[in-house]
C-alpha cells in the first residue's frame, strides 16, 4: 500500500511539473530562512554565555530622570567602582573597566625612543582593574591574571594583538609600548583571543590604575560627570538580590552626589541583557 502512495504522488508531479517546482522552491526556501534565523538567533543569545559566574554578574549603570524623561548611560562616575568596594562589602567582586577607545599604539626600540612600528587601533584600547578578569572568564595564555594589572603602566594584549606588534606573541611578554605618544606600558600578560560573541572587544588592555595617575585626564573625585567609557561589573553572592543592592542605591548616591544632582541614580543590568538593551550600548556599538 505504502509503495501505491509513493507511485500515486510520483505521477501527480509528473502531471502537475510547474505546481510541483514552485511547492518544492516554497519548501527550500522555507526550510534555509527557518535554518539562518535559527542560527542568527542562536549567535545573538550567546553573547558573554562562557563566563562561568554570568548569572550573578551585573553592570551598574546610570539612569538620568530629566524633566524631559528618563535617559542612560552604561557608565558610572569615576569614583563608583572604589566606593562600592567599601560601602557594599556584600558584594563577591567589584571591577571597573575604561575605553573601548581609538589608540596609537607605537612599538619603540630599546631604547624606549623612537618607534619602530606604528598601529591605530581604531578600537579596542581598554584599561582595567585586576578584579575585572576574576569577573570575566576571558583566558590567559601568560601572566598573572591577579597580579597583571596591579601597577601602572602595565598592560595585557590580545594573542592576535601580541603576534600583529612582535611576530611572536610569546615574545611580547616584558616588552614595552607606548600608548598615544605619552605613556610607555610595560607587558605583563597575554590573553587568548577574544571570541566573536563577546561584547568586549579587547585588543590592548592597560591597567586602570595608569588612568589615576595625573595628567590621565580622568577625575576620581568627580562624582558628577558620566562618561560611557567607565563602566562597572560587579559580581553578587549567590544569596543576594539585586533588588536588594537597587534598593540600597537611593542612600549610596545621596552619600555621595551633590544635592542638585540626586535625581542621577544607579541601576543594575544584568549581563545577558547587555547585548540587547539598546537604551544603554555595549562597548561592540550593536
Amino acid at each position: 500500500m505504502l509503495k501505491n502512495y509513493f507511485l500515486t504522488a510520483y505521477r501527480n508531479l509528473l502531471r502537475n511539473k510547474s505546481y510541483a517546482a514552485i511547492n518544492v522552491v516554497g519548501l527550500a526556501v522555507g526550510i534555509a530562512a527557518f535554518l539562518l534565523i535559527f542560527l542568527v538567533i542562536e549567535f545573538e543569545t550567546s553573547f558573554d554565555t562562557f563566563h562561568k559566574k554570568r548569572d550573578r554578574i551585573y553592570r551598574v549603570s546610570t539612569e538620568f530622570n530629566n524633566p524631559d524623561g528618563k535617559g542612560y548611560s552604561p557608565g558610572v562616575p569615576a569614583p563608583v567602582t572604589e566606593t562600592l568596594r567599601t560601602d557594599f562589602p556584600q558584594l563577591e567582586n567589584v571591577g571597573a573597566i575604561f575605553g573601548g577607545l581609538r589608540g596609537l599604539v607605537n612599538i619603540p626600540d630599546t631604547a624606549g625612543k623612537a618607534p619602530v612600528k606604528k598601529f591605530d587601533e581604531e578600537n579596542g584600547v581598554f584599561f582595567a582593574d585586576p578584579q575585572f578578569f576574576q569577573i570575566f572568564d576571558f583566558k590567559w595564555l601568560a601572566g598573572d591574571p591577579k597580579t597583571g594589572l596591579s601597577e601602572p603602566n602595565t598592560g595585557v594584549l590580545v594573542k592576535e594583538t601580541a603576534e600583529r606588534y612582535f611576530g611572536d606573541w610569546k615574545a611580547a611578554i616584558g616588552k614595552t609600548i607606548k600608548h598615544d605618544n605619552k605613556r610607555l606600558i610595560k607587558i605583563t600578560g597575554i590573553l587568548d583571543n577574544v571570541p566573536v560573541n563577546s561584547d568586549f572587544p579587547l585588543k590592548v588592555v592597560m591597567s586602570f590604575a595608569t588612568t589615576k595617575v595625573p595628567g590621565s585626564g580622568i577625575n576620581f573625585e568627580d562624582w558628577v560627570s558620566v562618561s560611557s567609557e567607565v563602566q562597572c561589573y560587579v559580581v553578587l553572592p549567590p544569596n543576594v538580590s539585586p533588588a536588594s543592592i537597587d534598593a540600597a542605591f537611593p542612600a549610596f548616591v545621596k552619600k555621595y552626589k551633590p544635592a542638585d544632582r540626586l535625581t542621577d541614580g544607579l541601576v543594575m543590568q544584568p549581563l545577558r541583557d547587555i547585548h540587547f538593551d539598546e537604551r544603554f550600548g555595549n562597548f561592540n556599538g550593536r
